[in-house]
């Protein structure tokens, strides 16, 4: 539920500032939250991770792993905050917007204070303990929401929206340490350099991941001269993140049952569990890539308003590209999650690298629609290379019975979408396409009462 409420506030953000900013104010504050994003990947991943994996193998030494780690990450975040603050001007010439650098200076705030947040996230996380995290995150989505607006309604415009986002973290770490506390008095966990050693190649591969799911955007901002189509561009692809948005709960669930699984070198039981994790991505992301391909103009005319009609073309682009970069992050979670985060960081500079190459080639040629072909072109190569050595490793794990009975259902499931109606109407077509589409499956028995009782134990198990 903690995820569903964190993608729900994050695109009624979005969403609501498109229409209160406009085009223009709104890519600014999109290309600045993207840009602030990938900093904080350094900090929100590499380290809160590695607290996940080392709790969730040895849960006894959870209090000392969470000092250490602590104190890892306050001294890191501080000088990254540091080194960002002082860089935003230069970052806002690299994009050619010099107006972007009180903005930059602005969202700094909230590294030091993300960056704790995201070790108590990744801590109870590590002990299975899904309830407090789940707390934790509401918190921070409901104050995200609350400060974000509130600020804009009273007049600060998109640096009011920007101060919002930066702050917002500080109410969810207050109920972080009232749960948990900080183990002042604890013993230390010995092994810094072992905590060092994981995070190192998990914070390259973060930061390339989402870099490459950024660029676009980054480089667009770079290129283009009119600001509006930065603003379109965003609107898309907030939207075309939808399904990669709802694989991070089934990602957070998955880190720590492989994890542990192949600590103890159970491949049949990792193989099985990543199969049916996989099977539950097909069942999902599919129908919604799909449905929203269909109806790509009148979807982002309705949510954003019929300003930002112009976003429809590189949204139905983009929609596939985003799917199949999904496939490639969760498969590059279960890399990770086995103890190869080297290997798994070796496959994000591959796909940034390819994912640059490619913006820097298409959008000066097709503008927004480049950016948007650059990233599907990326992220499917990826997929496919990241796949190959799944396969290689755990066996296959792909259910393919499952898969052709989920791409047929949806295939029949978007008559629905066929007469494609504008504004609330095209919400009741989604309805009656999703109805139809789950039908189906229940039909040709691809899910039953167990797959609701199951789906139940793997995004929302408490720990013990």
């Amino acid at each position: 539920m903690a995820q569903l409420l964190f993608l729900i506030s994050s695109y009624a953000i979005h969403i609501g500032l498109g229409r209160m900013l406009g085009p223009e104010l709104y890519g600014m504050y999109a290309v600045v939250v993207s840009l602030v994003t990938v900093v904080n990947l350094i900090l929100t991943t590499g380290i809160p991770r590695t607290v996940s994996k080392f709790t969730s193998e040895r849960p006894d030494l959870a209090k000392s792993i969470l000092k250490t780690a602590g104190k890892l990450q306050l001294c890191l975040s501080l000088l990254i905050f540091a080194l960002y603050f002082i860089l935003a001007s230069f970052l806002a010439e690299i994009l050619k917007d010099c107006s972007l650098t009180t903005l930059i200076r602005v969202s700094s705030i909230m590294i030091p204070i993300y960056a704790i947040f995201s070790l108590y996230t990744g801590y109870f996380n590590g002990l299975r303990d899904y309830r407090n995290q789940s707390v934790i995150s509401a918190v921070y989505s409901i104050s995200k929401i609350a400060l974000i607006f509130g600020l804009v309604l009273m007049g600060f415009s998109v640096f009011g929206a920007v101060l919002g986002f930066a702050i917002s973290p500080a109410a969810g770490l207050l109920i972080a340490v009232a749960i948990a506390s900080f183990p002042i008095r604890t013993s230390e966990y010995i092994g810094y350099s072992k905590i060092i050693k994981f995070a190192l190649p998990v914070i390259v591969l973060s930061v390339l991941l989402n870099f490459s799911t950024s660029v676009d955007l980054l480089v667009l901002k770079a290129i283009v001269r009119d600001s509006q189509e930065v603003g379109y561009y965003s609107a898309a692809s907030m939207i075309s993140k939808v399904p990669f948005t709802l694989l991070g709960a089934l990602n957070m669930a998955l880190f720590p049952a492989v994890s542990s699984l192949t600590y103890l070198n159970d491949l049949q039981k990792t193989r099985e569990y990543i199969q049916e994790s996989f099977r539950y991505l097909l069942i999902f992301l599919v129908p919604a890539t799909a449905f929203i391909f269909v109806t790509a103009t009148e979807f982002i005319s309705l949510l954003y308003s019929p300003k930002y009609v112009e976003g429809g073309e590189p949204l139905r682009v983009l929609i596939i590209g985003i799917l199949f970069f999904s496939v490639f992050a969760y498969f590059l979670n279960i890399v990770v999650a086995s103890g190869k985060a080297s290997l798994a960081a070796g496959f994000s500079v591959f796909i940034s690298v390819l994912s640059a190459i490619l913006n820097f080639t298409f959008i000066p040629v097709f503008g927004m629609t480049g950016a948007a072909i650059a990233v599907t072109i990326a992220s499917f190569i990826s997929m496919l290379a990241i796949l190959t050595f799944v396969i290689m490793e755990f066996g296959s794990v792909i259910p393919l019975k499952s898969l052709a009975k989920v791409i047929l259902s949806t295939i029949a499931a978007a008559s629905a979408l066929y007469f494609r109606c504008s504004g609330p109407l095209l919400l009741g077509q989604y309805i009656v396409a999703f109805v139809a589409y789950f039908a189906l499956l229940w039909a040709v028995r691809e899910i039953n009462e167990r797959d609701v009782i199951r789906l139940k134990r793997l995004m929302f198990r408490r720990g013990s």
